[in-house]
């Protein structure tokens, strides 16, 4: 699609002539690519769009002083390209570190709590069911005082790998705080998030075994028709299901 929007804006350039610029539409293309699908694809089409306007130049009706004018005005354009595209990058960079939690990879606290406000008014919209999973890793504290905070991060990390290989895409995992998780599961209905959850449990156990850790899971969950309209209500119910089983001995799974 990139390439055919610059092959597009090239034609453009070169039945209108250097009376009417296109610079603009060369740069939106190349934005695009690089913004959905990775800067390298973005580089990429920096090169094909500077391409593209160097051959407006040599084939146009436009006749320049020297004939070098032409190549060095294409090296000016994929300056300028890849310059967009780095300060791009950056702003890319710092605006996903400012919503993912830095140990673990997962959503952070502040983005749980934007992406579950949205989904649940997309709940209330629609009618569809929406279930807020509240997860606490038991007896956390003891693996940092017995083994140390490096073993303990190492467990924190290995949680949320099989939390990213088990959710889907339409699905949230963040860390909440400590040894403390949320989940969001859009548009899944109690009985589905049953077996989701028991699943998961399982998927964990096997994955803290195998790094040599003895450790279980409370979780805890609500699935909602009609959720609350304040986001602290709502982890604040999944959150009391999930201590009702810390209250019972811990180790279990609970979807109300």
């Amino acid at each position: 699609l990139g390439l055919a929007l610059i092959g597009f804006v090239g034609m453009l350039d070169y039945v209108t002539g250097h009376m009417f610029s296109c610079s603009l539409f060369y740069l939106l293309p190349i934005l695009l690519v690089s913004w959905t699908v990775g800067n390298r694809a973005g580089f990429l089409l920096s090169i094909a769009g500077a391409g593209v306007w160097l051959w407006v130049d040599l084939t146009g009706a436009e006749r320049y002083p020297h004939p070098w004018l032409p190549y060095w005005n294409a090296l000016v354009r994929l300056g300028f390209f890849s310059i967009t595209l780095l300060l791009m990058a950056v702003f890319k960079a710092e605006r996903t570190l400012s919503r993912t939690d830095p140990l673990t990879g997962l959503s952070n606290r502040h983005s749980f709590f934007e992406q579950s406000a949205l989904e649940g008014e997309r709940c209330r919209r629609y009618g569809h069911p929406l279930t807020m999973v509240y997860i606490d890793c038991d007896d956390f504290k003891q693996v940092n005082d017995r083994q140390g905070h490096l073993s303990g991060d190492g467990l924190l990390m290995v949680v949320a790998g099989v939390f990213k290989s088990q959710i889907r895409r339409a699905d949230v995992a963040a860390r909440l705080g400590g040894d403390e998780f949320g989940l969001l599961l859009p548009e899944t209905g109690l009985v589905a998030s049953q077996a989701f959850l028991h699943n998961l449990r399982s998927r964990l156990m096997e994955a803290v075994l195998r790094g040599g850790w003895t450790m279980t899971f409370s979780i805890g969950g609500i699935t909602f028709v009609e959720p609350p309209e304040k986001v602290d209500e709502m982890i604040g119910k999944a959150d009391a299901v999930m201590y009702s089983i810390k209250k019972e001995g811990k180790n279990g799974v609970r979807l109300v």
